[in-house]
């Protein structure tokens, strides 16, 4: 746990105002007992409070840290009003100030490990076993002796993969591997949770593949 923001009076007063208007409008937004009107009112105001509060701070040469993700989804900086128009990047300065490494993202310790991807395939009766890494441009895929690069979805090394056996896949399993993939590098994931994710799509791909229909009308396909 990192130390807190030392703040000024005048910093402390709107800290803590901000604080309770914070509350109020999560309150507010939870009970709907204020007219649309009102609760706009109380959210431009918690949003006004929080980015005169930043350039109070930055203005004395204190830098202060967003999580990634958070500047990405607001889709602006934070020396931008607009940035504070949003209860969860008020809680992030909130934060900051009392834990100035409280934003810190953690590390990304999964790249250039290799993980397995077991599936199962009707072609051959048993699963197989697709080795993977996950490198900083996305999966590289274990393809008969070939290795393939492929994107965060694995689309492309997956797609060879599955062609060679005629497995039959769900049809959001690349959304899902380009999800895994961004989450073992905004949260840190360690190798464990990885592969146990990659576990969790395989048998996704299983259930897929055990579920198409068999027998001799569809033997061949």
């Amino acid at each position: 746990m990192g130390e807190p923001i030392r703040l000024n009076e005048e910093e402390k007063v709107i800290y803590d105002d901000l604080c309770a208007q914070w509350k109020k409008v999560l309150e507010n937004a939870q009970n709907r007992t204020l007219s649309m009107d009102d609760y706009q009112l109380n959210y431009n105001k918690m949003r006004d409070m929080a980015f005169d509060l930043h350039n109070k701070l930055t203005a004395r040469g204190i830098e202060i840290k967003h999580h990634a993700y958070m500047i990405e989804n607001r889709g602006v900086e934070p020396n931008n009003i607009e940035f504070y128009d949003h209860t969860h990047s008020v809680e992030d300065l909130l934060k900051f100030i009392k834990d100035r490494n409280a934003n810190d993202d953690p590390e990304d310790i999964t790249l250039d490990l290799e993980f397995e991807f077991p599936y199962y395939t009707l072609r051959w009766g048993h699963k197989e076993v697709c080795s993977i890494i996950r490198n900083s441009d996305g999966w590289i895929i274990q393809y008969i002796s070939n290795k393939i690069q492929s994107e965060k979805d694995g689309k492309e090394g997956l797609m060879k993969v599955f062609k060679q056996d005629y497995v039959n896949y769900p049809s959001g399993l690349f959304y899902f591997f380009e999800e895994l993939w961004q989450k073992a590098a905004d949260e840190g994931l360690t190798s464990e949770q990885v592969q146990q994710g990659l576990n969790d799509l395989g048998e996704w791909v299983t259930v897929t593949e055990r579920s198409r229909p068999i027998g001799s009308l569809w033997r061949n396909i």
